[in-house]
């Protein structure tokens, strides 16, 4: 017996229907002006008899109520299923105000009731006016206005271009965590999600899964991807397509977010915060579309750092083979002494060799250039690298100088901060704005251009290349022959900007050059530019490298997408302060209203 009260004391339709009936009760008894089965006392001699002034308050009050439940009905089941109930209530309340506007003067219960019927009519007519914009707004007017300083609800046109061309069935699922810091980041993916699919919502369908309370969905979810196992800290998933072709992949949350928690501002007066999502759920969806992996070759057996590290704190590129993973390129380890470039490689990529090239291993290198093969380079430690004649032929020279900025850096003077200036290139196209960390790096002569301002170009060693710098220290920057840092010194060393990367393309094919050739090569001179720590410290210098390999192997429209920064500014006031700022605007405004509540009720008693 008791289980079956509490199973009937449990159902929703309980409860509604008992706050209906306590709610009609309040608004009657207000309406009435006294409670049901009580008299009115300010009823005057010659006033409609108590039975009819009671049924017509009861009949406004139902047809209030009437109209909220049609609006209840019309946001479960849905509009037409709502019109019967509001036409309904529509006409109890007309009919109230037909029969009792007439008798306003001589019965105050009537001008009560009259007066309500009013009321609810006009609040829902413009709720409905409101609402019926507000829908036609959200269907038809595009676009919403961006004002956030982030760029949060603007997506890139790559983003856009993406979803709107989708041939086959998209599919998110985000699955994190229950913490705190989890909610947070829910939100900003739920937020990036939800713009993807205002772009195409035909094709594209978001879901959400906790991995803790949904157990029983999660299961099911791991055998569809298995892959989202592993990520301990939760992340999104993609399938792109139905049945037994689809394509599925899965981005992890230090992915999404750099993987560094907030950062704190100068002076304490806030946290900022870098959001790569876009970026990164883009790049998957393109490897998703596309279908097929990229090999790019990485070489060894110069003491080039490892692609398998993957601890912040060690030099590695564990960071960087990560991100290629996650769109698509396969990195592959290429020991030129014993190995040939393999036929399907289009890209080889030079990280800080600490040893010399053989002449075996670069005759190799210039063969595949020949071919048709790229070059990505990060060089810059000190000595040769036997690459210089390489370097040359595609008219670029990096300096054995040391470069210094006193001004832009990070701990000290040899760690640059390099900011991303206008040059009209994919590489860096969309990174304007913002700074690169280059440690450690060496001087880049682009021949072609001037070592430095004020002086002729360069004489080209090769006519057929076009080579132009793409990434530059500050005017604050300068390059010495000392390998310590002291304070620059005009007569000896070179002012900046210092060239610190710079891209080699053959000659434009249109006339005049307004078109870039196609990409050759692509060096930057910083030796730790690709390393963890650094690109823990600073996600540009990843999106700098994607961009870099994407331009390479022809695919400068994929180009990375830069983070958007997310800063939260935090109110630095004394506590007897903020007490101040709460307790003024509160005490006035209160102020201000009894006033005129005080003056409306004298000038109506006047």
């Amino acid at each position: 017996m008791n289980e079956a009260i509490l199973r009937f004391l449990g159902r929703t339709e309980v409860w509604a229907g008992g706050l209906g009936l306590a709610a009609f009760l309040v608004l009657l008894w207000v309406v009435r002006g006294a409670p049901i089965g009580q008299s009115t006392p300010d009823e005057p001699e010659g006033s409609p008899p108590r039975g009819r002034r009671d049924a017509m308050a009861a009949l406004a009050v139902a047809g209030a109520l009437g109209l909220v439940f049609a609006a209840l009905v019309a946001f479960e089941k849905g509009i037409p299923w709502a019109i019967p109930i509001f036409a309904l209530a529509y006409g109890i309340e007309w009919f109230v105000i037909r029969r009792c506007e007439p008798l306003r003067h001589v019965s105050p219960t009537m001008r009560r009731v009259a007066a309500f019927a009013n009321t609810t009519l006009t609040a829902s007519l413009l709720a409905g006016i409101l609402v019926v914009a507000n829908v036609v707004a959200f269907r038809y007017g595009g676009d919403p206005i961006d004002f956030t300083s982030e760029g949060a609800h603007t997506l890139a046109t790559l983003t856009s271009t993406q979803v709107e061309s989708l041939e086959k069935p998209l599919r998110f699922t985000i699955f994190l965590g229950r913490s705190e810091r989890a909610a947070r980041r829910l939100d900003r993916v739920v937020e990036l999600l939800d713009l993807m699919r205002a772009k195409n919502p035909g094709k594209i369908r978001v879901d959400s899964i906790n991995p803790f309370s949904d157990v029983g969905e999660f299961e099911e979810f791991l055998k569809r991807i298995p892959d989202a196992a592993i990520l301990t800290e939760g992340g999104v998933a993609l399938e792109y397509g139905e049945g037994e072709t689809t394509a599925r992949g899965v981005v992890s949350t230090q992915e999404l977010f750099g993987g560094d928690r907030p950062t704190p501002l100068s002076g304490s007066q806030g946290f900022q915060s870098s959001f790569q999502g876009e970026d990164v759920i883009t790049s998957a969806l393109i490897r998703l579309r596309e279908g097929k992996v990229t090999r790019v070759a990485f070489t060894t057996g110069h003491g080039e750092p490892s692609l398998d590290e993957l601890e912040r704190t060690r030099p590695g590129l564990g960071y960087w083979r990560a991100r290629l993973a996650s769109v698509g390129i396969q990195p592959l380890p290429l020991n030129l002494v014993t190995d040939e470039v393999p036929a399907d490689v289009g890209i080889v990529v030079i990280v800080a060799p600490r040893s010399t090239f053989q002449p075996t291993e670069v005759e190799k290198l210039r063969g595949f250039a020949v071919r048709g093969g790229r070059f990505l380079m990060i060089l810059g430690l000190p000595g040769t690298t036997g690459l210089e004649d390489l370097l040359k032929t595609h008219n670029l020279v990096i300096g054995s100088e040391s470069v210094f900025d006193p001004r832009y850096n990070l701990r000290g003077p040899s760690i640059v901060v390099a900011p991303v200036v206008r040059v009209a290139h994919p590489v860096v196209d969309v990174l304007q704005g913002l700074q690169v960390l280059a440690p450690n790096p060496r001087p880049i002569d682009v021949l072609g251009y001037p070592r430095k301002r004020g002086e002729p170009p360069l004489p080209k060693a090769n006519p057929g290349v076009d080579a132009m710098p793409l990434l530059s220290t500050s005017t604050d920057g300068f390059a010495t022959a000392s390998e310590r840092y002291a304070p620059f010194d005009p007569s000896k060393d070179r002012p900046g900007p210092i060239t610190l990367g710079a891209a080699a393309m053959s000659l434009p094919e249109t006339a005049g050059g307004s078109t870039l050739g196609k990409p050759l090569l692509l060096v930057f001179s910083s030796p730790y530019l690709a390393d963890n720590q650094f690109i823990a410290a600073d996600p540009t210098n990843l999106d700098l490298l994607m961009n870099g390999l994407n331009w390479l192997r022809g695919k400068g429209d994929l180009q990375g997408i830069a983070p958007k920064t997310h800063v939260t500014l935090l109110f630095a006031a004394d506590p007897s302060l903020r007490l101040r700022l709460h307790l003024v605007p509160t005490l006035i405004a209160g102020l201000v209203i009894t006033a005129l509540g005080v003056l409306t009720y004298l000038a109506r008693r006047h």
